[in-house]
């Protein structure tokens, strides 16, 4: 899940959007006072997926900045939620202090994969799953965040940018 806030001149506070790892929007949280014209302007141009926030970027004065990802063990931890095995041992491997099977260190940019996508991966391991989700040590040692079921993008997804004039403002 990636989080963004918007914010203009035209409104007051700032809109906060969180989309899900796919690119589509999951929830917004919209300022208290908002001008009519920027409110009808955002809701026949809502950014639905992120690829819109690129285009909002080149055709408006909306400033848009990303909010970074907690990249701490405890936030990984938590998130995994396999709370068997050595807790100590994963530590390492996410301080990068332990290599992992091909002899690397977990690095940041690692780390922000991970935490991207780790809330998806575990979720397939609900119920009577659970049971076979993979021990954190594990998921970190074989580095199985980086296997292409995590990288395929999903076949039903198109470019939306293709629904946007190629030239609109907001004043």
């Amino acid at each position: 899940m990636t989080e963004y806030t918007l914010t203009s001149p035209k409104w007051e506070g700032e809109i906060r959007l969180k989309y899900y790892d796919n690119g589509y929007l999951q929830s917004v949280d919209m300022p208290e006072v908002i001008d009519r014209k920027s409110a009808e302007y955002l809701a026949a141009h809502f950014p639905c997926h992120e690829v819109v926030l690129d285009w909002y970027r080149k055709e408006t004065k909306v400033t848009i900045t990303a909010i970074a990802l907690d990249l701490s063990f405890d936030s990984f931890w938590e998130t995994y939620n396999m709370k068997r095995g050595s807790k100590e041992s994963a530590r390492l491997y996410w301080d990068g202090e332990k290599k992992t099977i091909n002899r690397r260190p977990v690095t940041l940019t690692d780390r922000q994969a991970i935490m991207s996508m780790v809330k998806r991966y575990t979720h397939r391991y609900q119920g009577s799953k659970k049971e076979f989700q993979p021990l954190a040590t594990s998921f970190l040692h074989a580095r199985m965040w980086e296997a292409e079921l995590e990288n395929t993008p999903r076949k039903s997804e198109f470019n939306l940018l293709n629904l946007f004039p190629k030239k609109l403002t907001h004043d």
